[in-house]
């Protein structure tokens, strides 16, 4: 990689506000950029643009030594905004410049492997007007984002980060919902059950055409010149859109780097349509950390065992942890599965982690039967982002056998709180670990659950690394609430969206069925909740990817997954379960649903049954119709058979009477013989017969001449 003559890193701020203050540049995105640019081992200068109209006049201004942070302030608010840039930093036409959002982090390889790339293909067709080299976006590529939707969901309390979701009083209920007579978390109103159960079946799109994002872009000062304008606006707002028009213009090629990640900072309403930036900044502060108590469910008194021992009267005396564990336990405790193959979505996964809004977690990853080749360049993967992140992250071999044993494994070595599972190949936002945190404010003890959305992948086939590719928009495929019902006919809770209360592990020996190749999560899901409960945040935290191959689902076939599922519903119809409140309301409700539909569906069928009766009536009466038809048409057809014989017996007896009437002229009678009756014809014809021929001719029956 050839170092460039000058680099400068464009933080791009929308937000209108001209201060250099940390809210604008945080830590995570100052610390991923320091981490980018050691891993490339290069310098540059990380220039915040702030585009404001309120400001009168161009400024740039240095940040001080001591400040937060210490790049450069570029304040604009008019026209060709991106040309003063240009001049106020001194850059050159040979200088390159990297454009993203003040509020992105980068992976630590990102900018190694985007300068390499332009290396790569700056000299490839030199007529052209330059190459423009586009970074991929975390945690879900911003033109995958259900763009079709224009509605404006910021004044929706679910879809508003600012609203405490707990305050709704069916939100921490794992029982039930505002209204049980209704299914608000289905966007149909209809059962998704069946759907659900199905998704497996629906075949993949195609790989498309390349979009490109804008989110993060490098390219030479005198392409940048160009197209500066399509940055006047985020990529949220149509950046990429901006570019695709002006590159063709300006003879730029845009070449996409998918080995280097950018992870946006955005949020989502709760059919997945992003927030306006403004809707998502305006968040409160994350909790502090705190010392813990005894974790056992029994002494947690939101947890569903709690409440039911103190139904019976039965208190369980408290016992407090050692002092050392209460003072360094962390929040969340992240188990991450990974055999070491897929290094670019550990990538993923890790700068997600980097950007959290609530570092009070730790992670582990469990390399799980990885060769020591993998298990190596994961330890490389690691040692590469802040070190903030690698000082909270244990890498731990496990070489038993099955889906399971690196759960166990890791869930035993935990010290947190909480304890979630987050795969190698899933992506969260920002708040994922903040919005776990905030549940257990208002329901420690019982399993917190938030909201996945759904993201259809394909490996990318532009490069030999394992890289996921969008092909279809994005969706929110599960419930916003638990419903314990629900869940004992199939999973509605990706892994990723539930947290354990540390105690039904460590307490309550609830572990993960080794046996089970499959399913091993909504097993354990299920198992859990019937003796603590659940805590719904309906907020939307993760993403998961459903890939059209190199998953689970592609390394067990069908017969195995069903065989896994019929295993965890006979686990639930031989194990006791606390109904959470509501829960009975519910079951009603489906009862009556079903009794509803069963009832109309009798009608329907009495319904159907009259109409089929007189359709049989009616068709037994056309059956009669048909045959008496049939039976004149016989009839008709006889006598039509007889006549036709009489008249050709008589087109017979005319043909001989006009023969035998040339022979004895004097015998024809006055008019056609036509016009004689049968009888006399026949008379005729006899007299013709009795008499002596006249002459020789043809006679029926005579040869001329014989």
């Amino acid at each position: 990689m050839t170092k460039p003559t000058r680099l400068a890193v464009l933080l791009m701020d929308w937000s209108g506000d001209s201060q250099p203050t940390s809210e604008h540049v945080s830590d995570p995105v100052r610390e991923g950029w320091e981490a980018a640019l050691r891993h490339a081992h290069v310098d540059a200068e990380l220039v915040r643009v702030a585009l404001s109209q309120q400001a009168r006049e161009s400024t740039l201004e240095r940040g001080d030594a001591g400040a937060t942070f210490t790049g450069a302030t570029f304040t604009d608010g008019g026209a060709d905004w991106w040309q003063r840039l240009v001049e106020a930093l001194a850059l050159t036409d040979e200088d390159l410049v990297l454009v993203s959002e003040a509020t992105s982090l980068p992976s630590p390889a990102a900018l190694t492997r985007m300068l390499s790339t332009y290396d790569a293909q700056a000299g490839a067709e030199p007529g052209r007007g330059g190459v423009l080299v586009d970074a991929r976006v975390l945690p879900t590529e911003v033109r995958a984002m259900l763009p079709e939707s224009t509605e404006d969901t910021t004044d929706d309390p679910a879809a508003d980060p600012t609203e405490d979701p707990t305050e709704d009083p069916a939100a921490g209920d794992a029982g039930g919902t505002a209204d049980a007579s209704e299914e608000p978390d289905s966007p149909d109103g209809e059962d998704q059950t069946e759907e659900l159960l199905e998704l497996e079946d629906e075949p993949l799109p195609p790989v498309g055409p390349y979009l490109v994002s804008g989110a993060c872009s490098l390219l030479d000062v005198r392409a940048f010149r160009r197209l500066g304008a399509a940055w006047e606006s985020s990529p949220q707002d149509g950046a990429g859109e901006r570019l695709e028009e002006l590159v063709e213009a300006a003879d730029v090629r845009i070449v996409p780097e998918p080995g280097a990640a950018i992870f946006r900072r955005v949020r989502v309403d709760s059919t997945g349509h992003p927030l306006r930036l403004d809707a998502a900044r305006s968040t409160p502060p994350v909790p502090a950390p705190r010392a813990s108590g005894s974790l056992h469910p029994a002494h947690l008194p939101a947890t569903s065992l709690s409440a039911f021992l103190r139904t019976l009267g039965i208190t369980v005396p408290g016992t407090a942890e050692p002092e050392a564990a209460e003072t360094q336990r962390p929040f969340l405790s992240i188990i991450t599965r990974t055999q070491g193959t897929r290094g670019r979505c550990l990538e993923d996964v890790l700068t997600c982690l980097a950007a959290q809004t609530d570092r009070d977690f730790e992670l582990l990853v469990m390399c799980h039967r990885a060769a020591p080749a993998a298990v190596e360049e994961t330890r490389q993967v690691l040692a590469a982002f802040p070190s903030w992140l690698t000082e909270r992250t244990r890498l731990v071999e496990v070489e038993r056998p099955g889906r399971s044993a690196p759960l166990n494994d890791g869930f035993e070595l935990a010290r947190g709180r909480y304890l979630v599972m987050l795969d190698d190949d899933d992506t969260v936002l920002e708040h994922w670990v903040e919005t776990f945190h905030r549940a257990e404010e208002q329901a420690e003890g019982r399993l917190l659950r938030s909201v996945a959305l759904l993201q259809p992948v394909r490996a990318d086939p532009s490069t030999s690394e394992f890289v996921p590719r969008a092909v279809a928009p994005i969706k929110r495929e599960w419930p916003l609430h638990y419903e314990m019902v629900d869940h004992l006919r199939a999973n509605y809770s990706p892994c990723m969206t539930i947290a354990f209360p540390r105690g039904t592990f460590h307490d309550l020996s609830l572990r993960f069925d080794e046996s089970l190749n499959t399913t091993e999560d909504w097993d354990l899901i299920v198992r859990s909740a019937g003796v603590v409960g659940v805590h719904s945040a309906p907020e939307i935290t993760s993403v998961y990817r459903w890939w059209g191959s190199g998953s689970s689902r592609e390394e067990h076939d069908k017969s195995e997954w069903d065989d896994a599922m019929h295993r965890v519903l006979d686990k639930f119809d031989e194990v006791e379960m606390l109904m959470p409140p509501h829960a009975f309301e519910r079951f009603r409700t489906l009862i009556k649903k079903a009794q509803a539909d069963a009832t109309k569906m009798n009608d329907q069928a009495r319904e159907f049954a009259t109409r089929l009766h007189h359709t049989n009536l009616r068709l037994a009466k056309v059956l009669a119709e048909r045959d008496k038809v049939r039976e004149r048409a016989q009839r008709l057809s006889e006598k039509l058979e007889k006549r036709t014989g009489r008249q050709e017996q008589r087109l017979a007896l005319l043909r001989e009477t006009d023969l035998l009437l040339a022979q004895h002229p004097d015998q024809r009678p006055e008019g056609s013989i036509v016009d004689l009756t049968p009888q006399e014809l026949q008379e005729l014809l006899g007299r013709l017969r009795s008499q002596p021929s006249g002459r020789r001719g043809w006679l029926p029956g005579r040869r001329a001449g014989a």
